[in-house]
């Protein structure tokens, strides 16, 4: 499932509050996916660790800027949390949020194959 498909999933699931990853049925952007996941339960460090495995583009260093307040940040997570904070102060709507996520998130996720044979390999004569 998509980051954005749980962030709408996670926002039927618990109260938005964006000064809160995910405790105590409240949750960011961010954990409402991590609610949705099913997997993560509560603001720790294994499901912090976990949101990093499930989507590593949201973490992965990459300047970027808050399309509501122009401010710098260093990956999308943390360009996230500050649209939250705009939604929180109603200066951003929850679907102008979905929006910027749906923009910068990737793609479909496509499964990689079974094998994977390295290029020399194949030049080479190696068999899979």
């Amino acid at each position: 499932m998509k980051f954005s498909e749980q962030v709408v999933l996670g926002s039927t699931l618990v109260k938005f509050n964006s000064l809160t990853f995910l405790q105590h049925g409240c949750g960011c952007l961010i954990g409402m996916a991590g609610a949705a996941s099913g997997e993560i339960m509560f603001d720790s460090p294994e499901g912090h660790e976990r949101m990093r495995t499930m989507f590593p583009w949201l973490f992965g260093v990459r300047i970027t800027q808050c399309p509501a307040c122009n401010t710098r940040h260093i990956n999308y997570a943390t360009a996230i949390s500050c649209v939250a904070h705009h939604v929180e102060d109603k200066s951003w709507t929850f679907d102008q949020a979905l929006a910027y996520i749906r923009s910068i998130e990737p793609g479909e996720d496509v499964d990689p194959p079974d094998v994977v044979v390295p290029v020399w390999n194949r030049y080479h004569g190696v068999p899979a």
